[in-house]
């Protein structure tokens, strides 16, 4: 600590009023107690700064502050508006052109599974034609008949292993 003391700056506060609404400025003087003991009340008060005296700012000032706070605001919509604009003219289009390629090449795939399982049953329809197959005609008295097992009550299966057992027994009694 030093012997000197503190410096006092004075505090200036602006107010966003009107010059019309300019009031006098008005001192208040505190006045100094006479005993001893109020010395420490007297030092806090010093240097706890008035927030009442307020400046008023000039007509010019106050134009700039709210140009600058309505072009920030302007400024956010734009950037906004700019993301808006790229998603709809650049990244839609990307996914939609990834995507569209990929059905493309889901759709050669059908294709080709489509022109091998033609393959296969012409390779099939011409060794049944030829005389020395080995092909059995399908009649009643050569196919066989599975029945299909009881599911127990207490194993629980979900609805899509249900419709896949309906199916599987579908196949099995059509002699295949």
């Amino acid at each position: 600590m030093s012997a000197l003391p503190k410096p006092t700056f004075p505090v200036q506060n602006y107010s966003l009023q009107s010059n019309s609404g300019r009031s006098r400025q008005r001192k208040k003087y505190r006045s100094q107690p006479s005993s001893s003991h109020h010395k420490t009340n007297q030092v806090s008060n010093s240097s706890v700064a008035k927030l009442t005296n307020k400046k008023i700012l000039p007509v010019q000032l106050q134009i700039l502050l709210f140009l600058q706070k309505s072009s920030f605001g302007l400024a956010l919509v734009l950037i906004a508006s700019s993301i808006a604009v790229y998603v709809s003219n650049v990244r839609i289009p990307q996914l939609w052109s990834k995507q569209y390629n990929n059905l493309e090449t889901l759709q050669r795939q059908e294709r080709q599974l489509v022109a091998i399982n033609e393959s296969l049953k012409h390779e099939i329809a011409q060794q049944a034609q030829e005389k020395n197959n080995q092909f059995v005609s399908l009649s009643v008295d050569n196919a066989v008949f599975v029945r299909p097992a009881s599911i127990s009550s207490s194993v629980k299966s979900n609805p899509i292993e249900q419709v896949q057992a309906k199916d599987l027994s579908l196949e099995i009694n059509s002699g295949y």
